[in-house]
């Protein structure tokens, strides 16, 4: 299964899709919800699984759960819509809502056009809604396990086709997912320093990290392991728009790394890189890292770019996506990188039209 669509109304004072499936960027002024919508996607990916909505997690973390309602009103519902292809019974859609003030949530899966359950917590446990042959039955786990089959198990000895066919999808939709989303934000140029502790707890395998900040770890990886020789070439290419003649990472003292850069014939920091260098090398090295099929989202693609700049940068991302089937989403405020993306075969959608 695919997820090739993303919807969600409620989330902070946004409500708004964005499509999954290929190269798309949205445009839009500040303040007309782009970031959000990011945000509101990494939230759900890293809840998935989960028991319960995390609000502190890889991708995202905030604060409190006013943070993500509407105007901090705990009592309004956030929903998240999610459309899935190449399953076995077709096109699903996925949908979860709930509101933080009374713990209430109600969920639905939708396969081929029909219901395969509708559930909703009344008091301390989730009721089976639909199919109607099992209306009224409880569950007893948490009703509010998001994208999660186990929400489908009940109190009594109950059985239908639907629900037989609603885990199989969700545990299908869930694994599909599984190591599969990458969030990039607009706060990757900060977490840069002169060199990083070469052990990292919980470094994620495959990506640099919300902020960027395994960034330099990750390098040394694309510029050593063979599964990614193939993209190191394209790297070059990028940082050779600015001058950039080779870039690598080393062990500076005992037990920290550190990234250097050639320019002009001499050896620097990467660190004195400038906002190029810091704010794209994150974005294509988790291009290359990414694993295939996965969903790579990127908060301000233009940060650190120029109109000269652009096409350079964009084109070998779409080749790399490309190769590996990733499915890039990505936001600017820049009319001219719309341009660009636009005729490279990004689709582009305009949040303030």
């Amino acid at each position: 299964m695919r997820l090739t669509r993303f919807c969600v109304r409620g989330f902070k004072g946004v409500d708004g899709c964005v499509g999954l499936d290929g190269a798309l960027l949205v445009l839009g002024p500040p303040m007309s919800g782009k970031t959000s919508l990011l945000e509101a996607l990494a939230l759900f990916m890293q809840s998935k699984g989960e028991e319960w909505i995390l609000i502190e997690g890889q991708h995202v973390i905030f604060h409190e759960p006013e943070d993500i309602h509407r105007n901090g009103d705990l009592s309004q519902p956030i929903t998240f819509l999610l459309e899935f292809s190449g399953g076995p019974l077709g096109s699903v859609t996925y949908e979860y809502t709930f509101t933080t003030k009374d713990a209430w949530v109600e969920q639905r899966l939708a396969a081929g056009g029909e219901t395969l359950f509708a559930l909703v917590k009344r008091g301390p446990k989730g009721v089976l809604v639909e199919p109607r042959e099992v209306a009224g039955a409880e569950t007893c786990t948490s009703p509010h396990m998001v994208l999660n089959e186990d929400v489908l198990i009940t109190c009594s000895d109950v059985e239908s086709g639907s629900l037989r066919a609603a885990r199989e999808v969700l545990f299908r939709a869930r694994t599909s997912l599984r190591d599969a989303f990458y969030f990039v934000n607009d706060r990757r140029h900060c977490a840069w320093k002169r060199s990083f502790e070469t052990h990292v707890d919980l470094m994620p395998r495959t990506g640099v990290g919300s902020e960027g900040q395994y960034t330099l770890h990750q390098l040394s990886r694309v510029a050593s392991d063979p599964r990614y020789v193939r993209y190191w070439e394209e790297l070059g290419a990028v940082l050779d728009a600015v001058g950039i003649r080779k870039v690598g990472v080393s062990l500076v003292e005992s037990g920290r790394i550190g990234g250097y850069i050639y320019v002009g014939g001499k050896a620097s920091s990467i660190y004195h890189g400038g906002l190029f260098v810091r704010a794209v090398l994150p974005v294509v090295v988790q291009t290359v890292l990414a694993n295939e099929g996965s969903i790579v989202a990127i908060d301000d693609l233009d940060l650190g770019l120029t109109e000269e700049l652009a096409e350079r940068l964009l084109a070998p991302i779409l080749r790399i996506a490309g190769a590996k089937s990733l499915s890039l989403v990505a936001t600017t405020r820049a009319a001219w990188l719309a341009d660009v993306a636009r005729r490279l075969g990004f689709t582009v959608v305009n949040l303030g039209q």
